[in-house]
């Protein structure tokens, strides 16, 4: 019989069943990565609000997601709308909304970094395998997990980069196939928009992005000339009016409003971080040399572990040098601009911002764990090369989990909550003890704001008012009154006692 032309054929129930398995193959490392990562971060989550792992700024992002206020430059305001919708999940503790935020932010970041690393080894045999060695590697490296287990604006900042590479991956597929390459390029600007709203170094992705999408400027631009060139500015506009929360909130006058941004002076002074411009690229030189050993040491933990994980992503990256030139190129950019801004951030903590390139690194294990199979499968066949893609796949993230796990579990982690819900106690006391005595000190600072969320019925946002003063974010200094000019100081206090290394986690 045949069939009326321009009629498509009804698909068989064998052809139906096909497609499934085939979907179910490409998508299983994602989702396993993804739940594994998300059931270790539920494992050891914070149940509240924590100062371990650095995270001695949840304070103040907790107490402007509650009083829909304004933290501290860059005022966060994709992270803070965020954080506002997850502590409305947990009302009687917020700051476990905001950890759980941070947990699934860094699972999805895992999931879709396992299926970019599957999308890059396409046509490669052992590609389902090294997503999965690559995505489990990603979420146990203790720069990761450190962040995904506390409120902080770090894991969506991850995601944010994943997203990124993984939206231009996706265009690079469409363009060379000629299918609406546009609408990736779109939802590309319009993450770049949103992410930027949660951490201004997501800026440090554009000279990667420019050089991967150079080589294909023209084909592009033939196929959909006025949607290439509009659309995706259009998605990026849409993404960064996530910045009209900050003068909307400022107009409230809430307890919490640093910078006061009802003006374009004072909403430019906060929002482009200005008073941290001395610390970009502010180490001085006698550090250098122990920045980059900090560094050296970095990134022999946090690839499995050990110094392994660091020799394999390097293989990867020779070969994807030979494979896959602009790929090479453009990971390579996005590594070295976020390693330099790392080293080169004068603050103790600055090893936060190499979480993107730590992700980078995974992407180029995934590619040295298939050079390791397939040489191994020429050399000794493809039972040797299956068992040794299983013990680089569960064996790594297996001794990365164990070695740094007693680091990592703050779900017993309760010192914040303890510190603030103590007695004062008397006088010789706080005399002898300087955290009671600073804990006395804080109800002073808090009593003397009479902020609403200070006196108000809700005993959470009582709290939290305390703890945004104890994250060493004073609500004093916020501008809240006056309508002049963007607030004075040239930046903030550099910590060179440490300037010279990265803080070791607690």
């Amino acid at each position: 019989m045949q069939i009326a032309e321009g009629r498509p054929q009804k698909e068989t129930p064998a052809a139906h069943a096909t497609s499934d398995y085939a979907a179910m193959r490409s998508v299983w490392p994602a989702l396993t990565t993804g739940g594994l990562a998300l059931a270790l971060y539920a494992r050891t989550l914070a149940p509240g609000l924590t100062w371990a792992h650095n995270g001695a700024d949840g304070g103040d992002l907790l107490t402007a997601a509650l009083t829909r206020g304004i933290p501290h430059p860059t005022g966060y305001p994709t992270y803070v709308l965020l954080l506002a919708a997850a502590v409305r999940l947990t009302p009687s503790d917020p700051a476990l909304g905001g950890n759980w935020l941070s947990a699934i932010g860094a699972a999805l970041a895992v999931a879709l970094l396992s299926d970019l690393a599957r999308r890059t080894l396409a046509g490669q045999p052992w590609r389902n395998i090294a997503a999965l060695a690559a995505g489990l590697i990603f979420a146990t490296s203790p720069a990761l997990w450190s962040q995904a287990v506390i409120t902080e604006v770090y894991t969506p900042n991850a995601l944010a980069v994943v997203v990124l590479l993984w939206l231009l991956w996706r265009w690079r597929e469409a363009a060379v196939a000629g299918r609406r390459a546009w609408l990736w390029l779109t939802g590309a600007g319009l993450v770049l928009g949103v992410g930027l709203g949660n951490h201004l170094t997501l800026a440090l992705m554009l000279p990667g992005v420019l050089v991967w999408m150079w080589p294909l400027r023209r084909t592009v631009l033939r196929q959909g000339a006025w949607r290439t060139r509009i659309l995706p500015l259009a998605g990026l506009t849409l993404g960064l009016a996530t910045y009209a929360y900050l003068p909307w909130a400022a107009s409230r006058v809430p307890p919490v409003n640093w910078g006061n941004p009802n003006t374009p002076e004072r909403f430019a002074w906060l929002a482009s971080g200005v008073i941290y411009r001395d610390l970009v690229f502010g180490v001085p030189l006698n550090y250098l040399p122990g920045r980059l050993a900090a560094w050296a040491t970095e990134a022999g933990r946090q690839l499995g572990g050990g110094a392994w994980g660091a020799l394999i992503a390097l293989l990867g990256l020779w070969r994807l040098e030979r494979t896959d030139r602009a790929w090479w190129w453009t990971t390579l950019l996005v590594a070295t601009a976020y390693t330099a801004y790392a080293i080169g951030y004068d603050a103790a903590d600055s090893s936060v911002y190499l979480i993107p390139a730590w992700a980078v690194a995974c992407l180029w294990l995934a590619q040295g764990v298939a050079e390791i199979a397939q040489r191994v499968a020429a050399w000794r066949g493809q039972r040797w090369a299956i068992a040794s893609l299983i013990v680089l796949a569960l064996g790594l993230p297996l001794i990365g989990a164990v070695r740094h796990w007693p680091q990592m579990d703050l779900s017993r982690d309760r010192a914040a909550r303890d510190f603030h819900r103590g007695g004062a106690g008397d006088r010789g006391a706080e005399r002898s003890d300087p955290g009671r005595r600073r804990r006395a000190d804080l109800r002073a600072v808090v009593h003397s704001l009479r902020a609403p969320a200070a006196t108000g019925r809700d005993p959470s946002q009582r709290a939290f008012v305390r703890l945004s003063v104890v994250s060493g974010q004073p609500l004093a200094a916020s501008s809240r009154a006056g309508s002049g000019g963007a607030p004075r100081g040239g930046g903030v206090r550099r910590d060179t006692a440490a300037a010279g290394r990265f803080r070791r986690r607690s």
